[in-house]
C-alpha cells in the first residue's frame, strides 16, 4: 500500500512528502477513511491497485511520467455515456464530478464538496484525495510540480482536454520545467479490455409542434450573429447545443437526450458530423441532407470526418468563431482550438448557449405542462410514503421509493424516464448530496429521522423534451415538509 503524499510548506524534508512554497495543507493518507493498518475498509471500494500498475506499464512505454484522467469526453460534457467513464474505471470513484492524475508512484483524485465522502469511501488507499473548495487544497498542476523533477513529462488528451485547462496547466507545469504534452492515446483505453461499446441508438426528429422554431431559423439566427462578429463559421461542439440548433434528439448520454455529434455552420452551409448508424432516412428528410448545396441544407458526414474537415477551414474560412468557456459552458478543446490559426480564430461565447435560454411560447408553455405532470407523480408518493411511513401499515425503504416513484412517473403521458439518477437517502444517508442507494447501503424509512430525495423527470410536451428535477423532501416525525429549489 503507497503511504501517499503529503504536502506542506513546514521547512524541511518529510517522510514521504514534498515542500511546496505557499501550500499549507499536508495530504496524505492519514486523512483517508480505513487505511490505517487494522482498518475494514468500506464495502463499496475497488482495489486499483492492478489497473494502475497495468496504467503506469503503458505510461513508461509511452515514456509519460504523469497522466491525466478527466472526467469529460471528445464534447466536454459533464454527464457521459460509459464507454467514456475514464476516470471511474481507474479510480472506482462514481461520482459525475471529479479528476485523476497518475504519476508513476502515486495517484490522486480531486472532487468537490458534493463527493467528499463518496470518494472518500470508494477510493481505496492507493488514492489521495483532494477536495477542491479548500483554498489551501492544491491544484492538479502545483500537485505535480511536487510530485515530478525537472524534465518529466505530463501528458493529457487534447481532445478531452478544454483550451482553458490546458492553458492553466501549461502556465504551471512550464514554470517548474516540467513538459506538458498531448497525447492523443487514450492510455486507460488500452488497459480497458470490457470499455462498453458507445450506445447505436437512432435519432430522434423533433418538429416544430414540439420546439417552437425549426432549425433552419435557429441556423439564420446563428449566421446573423457570425456576420456581426466578422467571422463567416462557427465550429459547435457542446452537445445540447448541437441536439438543440437542428431539433433532434438522442440516447448517448444516459438521462441527457443528444447524441454524439459535431455541427459545422458557415454563411451559406451547415455540415453535421455524426455516427452514420445513428442517422435515418426521417433525420435525412428533417434537415434536406439530400438537397441542393444551399444554406437550407444541412449536410451529414460521418463523425470521424470532422478532424479533416476542421483543418481545411484554415483555408476556407477568414473567421472561425470558437465557443470560449462561459457560465457552464467549458468551450472547445485544446485540440480544436490548436487546429485553426491564430490569424482567423475568435473565441467568444458560443451564441447558441445564449440563445436557447430565451424560450419561446411553445418551449415555455412545455414546460409549464411539464412541472405539472411530475408535481402529479411526485405529490402522488409523498402522499403513500406519509401514510404508510406514519401508520406503519407498509415497509418502505430507500430502493422501494426509487422504484414506486420512477412507476408514477412513467404512468404520466409523455414521461421519457428519469432526468437524473434518483437520489433516496434517510437518516446518515440523508447527509450525502449525490447518495445513490444500493443493496448493500439501503435503509428503512420511519419516523426518527430524516429522509432527503432529489430526483426527476424528463417529458415530451408542448415543447422540446424537458428536464424537471431538484425537488428536496424531508420527512421529519411525523409529517412532511417539501424544500423545493427549482
Amino acid at each position: 500500500m503507497p503511504a501517499g503524499t503529503a504536502l506542506s510548506a513546514v521547512p524541511g524534508p518529510q517522510v514521504g512528502s514534498h515542500v511546496t512554497s505557499g501550500i499549507s495543507r499536508f495530504v496524505s493518507l492519514s486523512e483517508r477513511t480505513g487505511c490505517q493498518e487494522g482498518d475494514v475498509p468500506p464495502p463499496s471500494r475497488q482495489n486499483s491497485t492492478e489497473r494502475l500498475s497495468q496504467l503506469r506499464e503503458v505510461m513508461r512505454a509511452a515514456g509519460v511520467t504523469g497522466y491525466i484522467i478527466l472526467s469529460a469526453d471528445d464534447h466536454q460534457s459533464a454527464f457521459l455515456p460509459d464507454h467514456d467513464k475514464r476516470r471511474h474505471f481507474i479510480s472506482g470513484f462514481t461520482g459525475s464530478a471529479g479528476d485523476a492524475v497518475v504519476t508513476l508512484t502515486s495517484a490522486a483524485l480531486w472532487t468537490d464538496s458534493r463527493y467528499y465522502q463518496e470518494a472518500d469511501e470508494q477510493l481505496d488507499c492507493n488514492w489521495l484525495l483532494m477536495k477542491t473548495g479548500y483554498s489551501s487544497t492544491p491544484s492538479m498542476q502545483t500537485w505535480l510540480t511536487s510530485e515530478l523533477a525537472n524534465g518529466d513529462v505530463v501528458a493529457a488528451d487534447p481532445k478531452i482536454a478544454t483550451n482553458t485547462q490546458w492553458a492553466a496547466w501549461e502556465s504551471t507545469l512550464g514554470a517548474s520545467s516540467i513538459n506538458l504534452t498531448a497525447l492523443e492515446e487514450r492510455l486507460v483505453d488500452v488497459i480497458w479490455t470490457d470499455q462498453p461499446d458507445y450506445p447505436n441508438d437512432t435519432l430522434i426528429v423533433m418538429n416544430t409542434t414540439f420546439t417552437g422554431a425549426t432549425w433552419l431559423s435557429k441556423l439564420e439566427n446563428i449566421r446573423e450573429q457570425l456576420r456581426g462578429r466578422n467571422a463567416d463559421t462557427i465550429v459547435i461542439t457542446a452537445l445540447d447545443e448541437v441536439a438543440w440548433t437542428l431539433n433532434l434528439r438522442g440516447a448517448d448520454v444516459p438521462y441527457t437526450p443528444v447524441f454524439r455529434g459535431y455541427l459545422i455552420v458557415g454563411l451559406n452551409y451547415a455540415t453535421l458530423y455524426a455516427p452514420p448508424d445513428k442517422i435515418t432516412q426521417d433525420v435525412r428528410l428533417h434537415l434536406e441532407a439530400d438537397g441542393a448545396n444551399t444554406s437550407a441544407v444541412v449536410r451529414i458526414k460521418d463523425y470521424d470526418t470532422f478532424w479533416t474537415d476542421l483543418q481545411e477551414l484554415n483555408s476556407l474560412s477568414t473567421g472561425v468563431w470558437l465557443p470560449s468557456a462561459y457560465s457552464y459552458a467549458s468551450g472547445v478543446s485544446r485540440q480544436i482550438f490548436q487546429t485553426i490559426g491564430q490569424s482567423i480564430r475568435q473565441s467568444l461565447a458560443s451564441p447558441v448557449l445564449l440563445t436557447k435560454t430565451m424560450k419561446n411560447d411553445v418551449e415555455a408553455a412545455g414546460m409549464r405542462d411539464a412541472h405539472v405532470r411530475d408535481a402529479v407523480a411526485l405529490c402522488q408518493m409523498l402522499h403513500r410514503l406519509d401514510e404508510d411511513v406514519e401508520s406503519g401499515r407498509q415497509e418502505w425503504d430507500e430502493l422501494r421509493v426509487i422504484s414506486s416513484l420512477a412507476d408514477l412517473r412513467r404512468a404520466q403521458a409523455l414521461n421519457h424516464g428519469l432526468s437524473f439518477p434518483t437520489i433516496a437517502g434517510f437518516g446518515p444517508n440523508s447527509a450525502l448530496p449525490h447518495y445513490e442507494s444500493n443493496n448493500v447501503t439501503n435503509r428503512v424509512l420511519d419516523t426518527s429521522s430524516l429522509f432527503m430525495l432529489d430526483s426527476g423527470g424528463q417529458y415530451l410536451g408542448k415543447s422540446l423534451r424537458i428536464s424537471v428535477g431538484n425537488t428536496r423532501v424531508a420527512i421529519i416525525r411525523p409529517k412532511v415538509a417539501i424544500f423545493q429549489d427549482g
